[in-house]
């Protein structure tokens, strides 16, 4: 699995595939192989897809100082930079959108389209509270573990309760994954705490979509239209009855939906 040094830190990483570029960024304290489906996927598709370890996550080492989104999207910067990829497409769920955004801002010169799936723009004080619950949950039993308690969060109970094998499959996937340390995640949840873009993303130019699941409870609807009405001539979708991972409780509508962005956003 390669490795780099981009931005002065050890960084993991993957390239697969021909094709348009798309970015796959991952989630809180998640590394590249919770994004290794939709990368497998974007491939069979056509396009080339690359993810990689936010700092703190998987094979990337942690920032020597504090930790921001803005810096895990210079991070990703780098390394399209140091790929050759001249502009992509960004695909970010959760944290993935807030890094998502900041790249858009910071280096608009890069980016394709822009896709924001069950993100937010500034953090208010409840999923500030919510974020933190999770980083002392890790600090308790490990940055793997806490994933069973963020699952009760992110999918809807009906979801919950009628896929147990959904529910195993994605907590091996991150089980089997390089672990990430106690001190990995603090980092992403203090930039989480952190993340303020919703003033700045008037500046957004990218073709963006924009999309939030009517029953998440951890970036809410209204996480969601903030976003929409803060960027110009953006998309908007509401997954009907869906929670935090549209992915996993609504694949088919999911990737029809990304499909035919991406695609409209190649020919525009």
């Amino acid at each position: 699995m390669p490795v780099s040094q981009l931005h002065g830190l050890r960084i993991g990483w993957d390239d697969i595939g021909d094709g348009p570029a798309v970015v796959v960024f991952n989630g809180i304290g998640a590394d590249r192989a919770t994004a290794a489906p939709t990368a497998a996927w974007l491939v069979a598709e056509g396009f080339r897809a690359v993810t990689l370890d936010n700092p703190g996550a998987g094979e990337s080492e942690r920032a020597a100082g504090s930790c921001s989104i803005g810096l895990m999207a210079e991070v990703a910067a780098a390394l399209l930079d140091s790929l050759g990829i001249e502009q992509a497409h960004l695909l970010g769920h959760s944290m993935g959108g807030a890094i998502s955004q900041e790249l858009a801002l910071g280096r608009p010169d890069l980016v394709t389209s822009l896709q924001l799936h069950c993100t937010w723009g500034k953090t208010d004080a409840y999923l500030a509270a919510l974020f933190e619950s999770w980083g002392e949950l890790a600090d308790a039993i490990g940055s793997a573990a806490v994933w069973e308690h963020m699952l009760l969060w992110a999918m809807t109970p009906a979801f919950y309760e009628a896929n147990p094998d959904v529910v195993r499959g994605w907590l091996g996937l991150i089980a089997d994954g390089p672990p990430s340390s106690p001190a990995g995640f603090r980092d992403h949840v203090q930039a989480c705490v952190a993340h303020d873009a919703i003033g700045r993303l008037a500046a957004v130019t990218a073709p963006t979509l924009v999309t939030t699941g009517e029953r998440d409870l951890v970036c809410r609807p209204d996480h969601g239209a903030a976003l929409h009405a803060s960027i110009p001539h953006s998309s908007y979708r509401v997954w009907e009855g869906v929670g935090h991972l549209p992915f996993v409780e609504a694949p088919a509508a999911f990737g029809e939906a990304v499909l035919a962005f991406l695609r409209r956003a190649d020919h525009s």
